[in-house]
């Protein structure tokens, strides 16, 4: 993976040899620092967020978006 001087993904490198393997569109998963970096290197068109009912685990388990009743 391409990275800058900071260690983090050089997008228009990264981008430059999608195109050259004829990628044209990218689904990305993973954190908050991920994300960031892509919508700061100017490289997303369009965003869609798909949130779990609850992290992981049981009827018990913490549940990512919480509700007041």
């Amino acid at each position: 993976m391409p990275s800058n001087k900071n260690g983090t993904i050089d997008w228009r490198d990264f981008l430059t040899k999608c195109l050259d393997d004829h990628v044209y569109s990218l689904l990305l998963e993973g954190g908050a620092q991920l994300y960031s970096s892509a919508l700061e290197a100017g490289i997303v068109d369009d965003c869609s967020f798909f949130i779990a009912p609850c992290l992981m685990g049981d009827d018990e388990a913490s549940s990512v978006v919480r509700f007041s009743t």
